[in-house]
């Protein structure tokens, strides 16, 4: 028997200082570029899910929820996982399975690596970082021009 997989694409997304300045309990003005980002991504990518997690509980998620709706953008769940992973991983655990969590938060794991060697200098983390996330950047750089067919620089 094959094991079970999760088949969506799942992109998981903060509201405040994310999908909108943080503005909260009020709700920001709206961060196109990201609403750009998600909704070319549902048109490109027909098994794209978006989760929405959030922090906010109660009216002020539902007023989130609805202020997302009347930009186009709809969640196939909210502060919980999609069905289809529960059924899969057996259980709907506090943390929230995503492929990309988009948070204004976020840091990447990698600046905190030392490669297992607590002895390595932190000059050389950093040097190793700077080439990671230039890498990083060049992925980002690829999707994007993939996704909208070039960028301003490129016309320059």
């Amino acid at each position: 028997m094959k094991p079970k997989k999760i088949e969506h694409y799942i992109i998981a997304v903060d509201f405040d200082g994310t999908l909108c300045e943080n503005n909260w309990p009020e709700i920001g003005e709206a961060n196109h570029d990201i609403f750009t980002y998600l909704l070319k991504m549902k048109e490109e990518r027909k098994n794209v899910k978006f989760i929405l997690w959030t922090c906010r509980t109660g009216e002020l998620l539902e007023n989130a929820v609805w202020w997302c709706k009347d930009r186009g953008l709809y969640f196939d769940a909210v502060n919980e996982n999609l069905e289809s992973t529960i059924a899969i991983m057996g259980s709907d655990s506090r943390k929230i399975f995503a492929n990309e969590y988009i948070d204004d938060r976020n840091v990447e794991l990698f600046r905190f690596m030392r490669l297992g060697n607590p002895d390595v200098p932190f000059g050389i983390i950093l040097e190793r970082d700077r080439a990671r996330q230039r890498a990083h950047n060049r992925d980002i750089l690829k999707r994007y021009k993939r996704l909208f067919g070039g960028t301003k620089s490129d016309e320059e």
